[in-house]
């Protein structure tokens, strides 16, 4: 994955952390979901077709069932 696309998904994480209106959180969380689910698309058309049930992980070995 391209370094500047990691570091996206990293930055709105901790903007998202950070955030207390909630206008603007559901705004980063909605960011946030759209960037990783965009990245997990683009791992599936090199890798192959994957299943729905299928652990999100992250560039840095950590996991997201």
């Amino acid at each position: 994955m391209d370094q500047d696309r990691t570091e996206h998904w990293r930055e709105l994480c901790n903007a998202a952390a950070n955030e207390f209106d909630s206008t603007k959180l559901m705004n980063l969380i909605a960011e946030l979901n759209r960037t990783l689910e965009e990245r997990d698309q683009k791992r599936q058309n090199v890798v192959g077709v994957g299943r729905a049930d299928q652990t999100r992980t992250f560039d840095d070995g950590s996991a997201l069932e």
